[in-house]
Order: C-alpha cells, then structure tokens, then sequence
C-alpha cells in the first residue's frame, strides 16, 4: 500500500493484505510502483502556496484544462509558459501509472476525476502537443513527492 502522510514527506511502500472490496488498490499499486517507472516532473507555483505543500502535502487544484488536478511538466524551463503562479519551482518524482494520452485537441475541455480515472484503469492523464511541452496532470495526492524546492529561474 502506498502511503505518505504528506507529499513533502515522502512515500512508504508496504506489502498489506485486504479484503475483496479493496482489489483495486492493489491494481492501482502494481500500475504506479511496478508497471510504470516514476517521473521527475517540475510545478511552479506561488511561495506561499510551496509553504503550504511542504506543510499540508500537495493537493490537486479546483480545476484546470482537463479537471482538478495537480499540472506537471516535463521541465522547469516549460513552468514558465503553464504556470498560472509563479516564484517557486518544485520537482517532483510523480508516481504517473497507466496513462490516459491525447492531443490537446482532444484533452481540451474534458474534466477528469480520480474516480473516473480509476474506474478507466487510468492514474493520470497526458496530454500532448501543446505549444509550451506535454503536460501530466494527477488527481491523487499520494502520486506525488517533491524532491527538491528551487527558483523559478531554474533550468
């Protein structure tokens, strides 16, 4: 089972047992942590809200290009043109699982949830060929570790 009490805080992986009502789980685990390598993303966002992460863990945003989740890019120069706040730069080692890919196109306008993800088989969402880089958007606060806390001028 996967657990972190906060994202800042890292995550722990322990074997569990659990009754039949809670199989996926397991499902979503072997897709997160055995199946799909994790990726080093970056975020930017306000100061004060990286406080907040670091004190509260990350949690996903009301809404968004394709729903209430948390946004990542591929590298902290491609922040710069996403952000919608700016100052700090947090790299994250995002837990990405089975993804749901599209064009923005496509993406565009469709609001995900976990909940539909999950009964998709799906742990996030990518969404490709956007002006300013991929974009990968979770909806699970326990998909997330920050790394490292840097400046918004990071490369």
């Amino acid at each position: 089972h996967i657990k972190g009490e906060k994202m800042g805080s890292g995550l722990e992986i322990k074997p569990t047992t659990r009754g039949k009502a809670d199989v996926w789980l397991d499902e979503r685990e072997r897709r997160l942590v055995v199946d799909h390598a994790p990726m080093l993303l970056y975020h930017q966002t306000s100061p004060e809200s990286a406080e907040k992460v670091m004190k509260t863990g990350f949690m996903r945003g009301k809404d968004g290009m394709v729903g209430g989740g948390a946004y990542f890019a591929v590298s902290a120069k491609q922040t710069e043109g996403k952000a919608l706040h700016k100052g700090v730069m947090l790299e994250c080692l995002v837990l990405v699982g089975k993804r749901k890919s599209g064009e923005k196109a496509t993406q565009a306008g469709n609001k995900y949830t976990f909940t539909e993800l999950k009964k998709e088989g799906h742990d996030s969402v990518h969404v490709t060929k956007m002006l300013t880089g991929d974009e990968y958007i979770v909806y699970n606060w326990d998909q997330v570790l920050v790394v490292t806390i840097v400046g918004s001028d990071a490369e």
